[in-house]
């Protein structure tokens, strides 16, 4: 019986990415008490691991939409969001859960992320277990914002994903800092890889959407309840079985 949801959205936009996908399902799908949804924002992308329960997003590019959409069609209480380019040790899953059922409204697997080098893709493929035990050293980055895991209720308390955010670009973030202030979090201070894909080339929404984060902050003094109420309504509009 699945204890949890992991929830990873996905665009079709290059064969790494493609391939990263692969390597990530192949390592979790095996866990007996864990559901995949994969929220896909393309009719074609074929899966072949008959766990995964695959959904459509309707509109490419909208992480936060397709993040919403996913936590929609989740048959737990329990929501593990992770990117499709972002892996960490099987064992965290079975420690998100135990966290969340202990009475944390939210877990952060970690602070820190390694960029792994597309010369250790081999490597990974051969012994996952190998190079996710392994301590790496350098080429650190700052974990990704929505590779966070919590409770269904405290998703609805948070609003979800705000979906003002287009394409992709802050959105993670933005959520990240709803999460951390209006939840009781325990971060696992677990290490996590990005896999390697080449370089986003919808870059430019980037910087609007950093406008748009910075606008909702500095309304009302940045208080997160009153934001968080406006998303909720929102979510709840739209995803009224949430």
């Amino acid at each position: 019986m699945s204890e949890a949801s992991v929830i990873i959205r996905y665009t079709n936009r290059s064969l790494s990415r493609a391939r990263n996908l692969k390597i990530l399902l192949d390592y979790i799908w095996p866990l007996n008490n864990i559901e995949i949804i994969l929220s896909v924002m393309e009719h074609d992308i074929k899966i072949k691991h008959k766990k995964v329960h695959k959904i459509f997003s309707p509109d490419k590019f909208e992480s936060a939409k397709a993040n919403n959409i996913g936590a929609h069609n989740a048959s737990t209480n329990i929501f593990i969001f992770q990117d499709a380019d972002i892996m960490f040790h099987r064992k965290c899953y079975q420690k998100i859960i135990n966290n969340i059922n202990s009475g944390f409204g939210s877990i952060r697997v970690g602070e820190r992320c390694v960029n792994l080098g597309e010369n250790n893709i081999p490597k990974l493929k051969r012994n996952p277990e190998l190079i996710l035990r392994h301590e790496f050293n350098s080429c650190f980055r700052d974990a990704p914002g929505a590779c966070i895991a919590l409770s269904r209720k405290s998703f609805k308390d948070v609003g979800g994903h705000c979906e003002l955010f287009k394409v992709y670009g802050w959105e993670d973030v933005y959520f990240r800092y709803k999460v951390k202030k209006l939840t009781s979090q325990k971060c696992l201070n677990q290490q996590m890889i990005h896999l390697p894909h080449e370089i986003n080339y919808q870059m430019g929404k980037q910087a609007v959407n950093a406008e748009l984060y910075q606008e909702l902050l500095s309304v009302d003094g940045g208080d997160c309840i009153k934001m968080s109420n406006r998303d909720r309504e929102d979510l709840l509009r739209k995803y009224p079985n949430i």
